[in-house]
């Protein structure tokens, strides 16, 4: 069953022909005479960075486009209470250029509300039912051969992260951008074929009492800089195919109104979140995979932690092969000179909080099917400490002191159940009540008493994944090229 969004159907249908004051030129100049130098970032969507004002520029392939756009925390404020973290992920739009006099619109879809109705007016009651948001509206610089060139500078320097709300909520103050202290970061704002990616610097300033928190963390509570991240990328194809969620199998994923179906079934609809995993010969459980899902470990955790971290990580390599998708996973080192928040990169990456703090999975997916496109796993940097004071606690502080493998193991198990949560697996609690069943539990550390009636820790924690991951990855992952959902109630 495919559903389709019902504002994209009737803008199609009703707006595929510009209006007069659309089809006006305002610029009497060209691209390339307006862009004469600046520093431009080809790609996808080009970027062109005018230094001396401070102005980021795009160009724009054509008069209506639409693209998928997210907005993540490349940097932290180090407060695990308030949560703004380096790496966190935030808003998922299906966002569209729309080309409107001297302006180009920035429109961000509903896909909230839809219809698996082939019927243009049925989609037309739901698109006047559900409004959009138009989040922006950017200067038309120049325009050549259908392309236009915007001036995107207030579109990006906008707190998008919504960090002046969370630092309200949690009595630190009232905060604003400082426009005049935000500038565009440019070793991280680039552009490549498939993605065009931009990274800014926002100053937060209040002119009232910060709060203890951030007072406490920064220099001058006045006034802090975070830097926001932006990915826009194409809209992926219609390869993927959407897996309805089971509520026997435990995966994240997107829920919408399908104003479409009959009236004797529910109007929400619920789709797994998962990876794209295609063999090139579907047909063949042995044929190799088009594009395996790699992970990347950041090279900024410490060892023997990071060892550690990796080891964990492996664990789902040993999962994907038990469950029949062998060469599906793998994990690898972050290439130097990578900005982890590039969207072509799933990652591994280690949080330093002023304080012990959580470990998070995250990941960023398509709005319209649930597929994930960036798997975002944060490694709170507390971690080891906590799992040392664990093992004192059993062991005493003179054993501790000497012993790491207790630590380690912990270190492993929970990366690998981090790295669950970024491939779609939500949490099994019950897992503990058959034999450590899945990564995916929070385990206890396992304690038995020695023959001697010494304490004896030997398997604390487990290594390697449970019966219920192999499962669940079956489900999820697993390629049914006839019967698909004959095959996935098989397996449950």
């Amino acid at each position: 069953m495919r559903i389709i969004s019902a504002l994209a159907t009737f803008t199609l249908l009703f707006s595929a022909t510009p209006s007069a004051a659309q089809q006006a030129a305002p610029a009497a100049t060209g691209i390339a005479a307006r862009t004469a130098g600046l520093e431009k970032r080809d790609g996808f969507i080009p970027v062109y960075l005018d230094n001396k004002q401070g102005k980021i520029l795009l160009e724009i392939p054509r008069d209506s486009m639409r693209t998928l756009m997210f907005m993540t925390m490349a940097t932290g404020l180090g407060s695990n209470p308030i949560g703004i973290d380096r790496g966190a992920n935030g808003p998922e739009n299906i966002a569209r250029f729309d080309r409107n006099g001297d302006k180009v619109l920035v429109v961000f879809e509903n896909w909230n509300y839809r219809t698996s109705l082939n019927n243009p007016a049925n989609a037309r009651t739901i698109a006047e039912s559900f409004p959009p948001s138009t989040v922006a509206a950017l200067p038309l610089m120049a325009e050549e051969g259908g392309r236009l060139l915007v001036d995107a500078t207030d579109f990006f320097l906008r707190d998008w992260m919504d960090v002046t709300a969370t630092l309200a909520a949690q009595n630190e103050g009232s905060y604003s951008v400082a426009r005049d202290r935000s500038s565009v970061y440019r070793p991280y704002t680039n552009a490549f074929p498939q993605n065009t990616e931009v990274d800014v610097s926002l100053t937060f300033a209040t002119t009232g009492r910060p709060g203890n928190t951030v007072s406490s963390i920064v220099p001058n509570g006045q006034a802090f800089t975070l830097r926001q991240h932006i990915s826009i990328l194409p809209l992926p194809d219609d390869g993927y195919k959407p897996r309805p969620m089971d509520p026997r199998v435990g995966y994240f994923g997107i829920r919408f109104k399908d104003y479409g179906q009959p009236i004797q079934n529910a109007l929400d609809v619920r789709w797994a979140a998962r990876h794209r995993l295609e063999r090139v010969n579907p047909a063949d459980p042995n044929s190799p995979f088009r594009k395996p899902i790699i992970y990347y470990i950041d090279r900024g955790i410490p060892e023997p932690v990071r060892s550690a971290t990796i080891e964990g990580a492996r664990f789902w390599v040993e999962a994907f092969d038990q469950a029949g998708l062998r060469g599906a996973f793998r994990v690898e080192d972050l290439p130097e000179g990578v900005d982890p928040m590039d969207i072509r990169y799933n990652v591994v990456q280690w949080e330093n909080r002023n304080e012990r703090g959580w470990s998070i999975g995250g990941a960023l997916g398509d709005p319209r099917t649930g597929e994930i496109i960036k798997g975002m796993a944060r490694m709170d940097s507390h971690r080891a400490r906590t799992d040392y004071n664990l093992y004192a606690g059993l062991m005493g502080a003179d054993a501790a002191a000497a012993d790491t493998a207790f630590v380690l193991a912990r270190i492993r198990q929970v990366t690998a159940h981090e790295i669950g949560h970024t491939l779609g697996l939500a949490h099994n609690y019950i897992a503990s009540t058959y034999e450590r069943g899945s990564l995916m539990d929070y385990p206890p550390p396992r304690v038995r008493l020695g023959p001697g009636g010494g304490i004896d820790i030997s398997s604390a924690y487990d290594r390697g994944p449970g019966g219920y991951d192999v499962w669940a990855l079956r489900w999820g992952y697993g390629i049914f090229p006839t019967n698909e959902q004959d095959s996935l109630n098989a397996i449950v």
